[in-house]
């Protein structure tokens, strides 16, 4: 090798085994990927994103109606309170 005539030096990156341990590992990611729900997604259900399970409907009714009460609350003081003022 000093005189760069050995030939049978191969980088262990391209060898078979370890190529086919490598795309082994490439499917298992991105089966694993695949498996998680995006939190961009548009839906309906409210996700906890890092359990990726659906709440109670319960909860989520409470939580949506909290949502609207604060909301209405906002828009109400908006109306009143800020744009009235600008008039």
């Amino acid at each position: 090798m000093v005189n760069g005539n050995n030939t049978n030096v191969r980088h262990l990156d391209l060898q078979q085994t370890r190529i086919e341990k490598d795309e082994e590992a490439i499917i298992a990611l991105v089966s694993l990927i695949q498996s998680w729900v995006n939190p961009f997604a548009i839906s309906n259900s409210l996700l906890n994103i890092s359990t990726a399970k659906g709440a109670p409907q319960n909860i989520a009714t409470d939580l949506n109606r909290a949502w609207k009460v604060g909301y209405n609350w906002y828009a109400n003081f908006k109306m009143r309170d800020l744009i009235a003022i600008h008039k």
